[in-house]
C-alpha cells in the first residue's frame, strides 16, 4: 500500500484548525464546531442560520439520503 492510499483517510489538517479557518472568513459569523451530521430545522433555527455551505455531493447516513437534504430543500445552502 503506498503512502497516499494511507492518507486518504486522514484529515489533513483538525477540526480545530479547520474551524478556525473558517472563523477567518469575512462573509463568517459564527462557527460551530459541535454541529450535529444531520442539518434539520430544530438546528437551524437554534443558530439562527442563514446560510449552510457543503459541496454538492450527498452525504448519506442511517435514515438519510443526504444529510443537507433539508436545507438544501429550503434554499438556503450551497
Amino acid at each position: 500500500m503506498t503512502s497516499l492510499a494511507l492518507l486518504h483517510d486522514l484529515s489533513l489538517i483538525g477540526a480545530s484548525f479547520r474551524c478556525e479557518s473558517v472563523r477567518n472568513c469575512r462573509w463568517v459569523d459564527e462557527v460551530v464546531s459541535e454541529a450535529p451530521w444531520v442539518v434539520d430545522q430544530a438546528f437551524i433555527d437554534k443558530w439562527e442560520i442563514d446560510y449552510v455551505a457543503h459541496d454538492e455531493d450527498p452525504y448519506a447516513a442511517t435514515g438519510h439520503d443526504d444529510v443537507y437534504s433539508y436545507a438544501k430543500s429550503q434554499g438556503a445552502s450551497s
